[in-house]
Formats: structure tokens, C-alpha cells, sequence
């Protein structure tokens, strides 16, 4: 059964200042299938180098069928570490955090 909405708890610092760790997130997982993201979306993903990891990230860029995203904190892991992720790797857009 699929749900289009998902629940997401903030697991570290690489979104601060914008998220803090323990935030929760509701995320929107049918708007990708509708339409592509759009650059400054913060969406959750699976990492690239451990799919059973979701990721919280800001788009910075879009190519064909690839994403470039970043953290809000320097120090975070995003693109500029693993390179640009899959569309098909983006889980869903944040749209509530509460």
C-alpha cells in the first residue's frame, strides 16, 4: 500500500541553522511523481552510499536525471562528497515540521 505522506525525524547537524536535530518533518512523497524538483527544495533521500539511509538536503541544482544537493551546514555531507544523486533516489519533499 502506498502512503503519500511519511514521517521524518532529524537525525544530525547538517541542516542547521534551518533544521535542528530531533525536528520532526512530514514529507511528500507523490509531488515527485507528478513534477521534478525544483532548486532550494528541501527534500529527503536515500544516501547514495547506503540506501537504507535517508538523508535531509536542500536541491542546489538540477541536471537531466540528476540532483546536486547540499547541506545547510558546511560541514555536512551532500554533493560536493558524493557527487550528484539519482532523481529516482529522492524519497519526498519537506512540506510541515513540527
Amino acid at each position: 500500500m502506498f502512503f503519500p505522506i511519511a514521517r521524518f525525524v532529524v537525525d544530525g547537524k547538517s541542516m542547521q541553522p534551518t533544521f535542528q536535530e530531533g525536528e520532526h518533518l512530514l514529507i511528500n512523497k507523490l509531488l515527485y511523481k507528478i513534477k521534478k524538483p525544483q532548486k532550494g527544495d528541501i527534500i529527503v533521500l536515500r544516501d547514495p552510499r547506503d540506501k537504507q539511509r535517508l538523508l535531509l538536503k536542500r536541491v542546489f541544482e538540477i541536471q537531466k536525471d540528476k540532483l546536486e544537493v547540499i547541506s545547510d551546514n558546511i560541514d555536512g555531507n551532500d554533493s560536493r562528497t558524493f557527487g550528484p544523486v539519482n532523481i529516482e533516489s529522492v524519497v519526498g519533499k519537506v512540506f510541515f515540521r513540527y
